[in-house]
């Protein structure tokens, strides 16, 4: 069964020089009925796969930034499965 929740917002990453791109997707806490009461939380979908992929786990603004930051400076394995 596909994914009916959509995301709240999308990143499109793409290395100038590289034809690969990468999707960040920020799901909003409130589109998950049993962790509807956190305040402020976001979880991420990455090339189309939940990160992490073994647990559900929800990502501040400031931890969201953060990790895009150390992605498209290229000092994190986020995506990388």
């Amino acid at each position: 069964m596909s994914e009916k929740r959509k995301p709240s917002f999308t990143i499109l990453l793409k290395n100038q020089g590289k034809s690969k791109s990468n999707k960040m997707e920020l799901f909003d806490k409130r589109l998950f009925e049993e962790f509807k009461y956190m305040d402020g939380v976001w979880r991420l979908r990455i090339n189309g796969k939940w990160y992490p992929k073994d647990k559900v786990h929800f990502y501040t603004s400031n931890e969201v930034r953060n990790m895009f930051w150390r992605y498209i400076t290229g000092r994190t394995n986020v995506g990388k499965y």
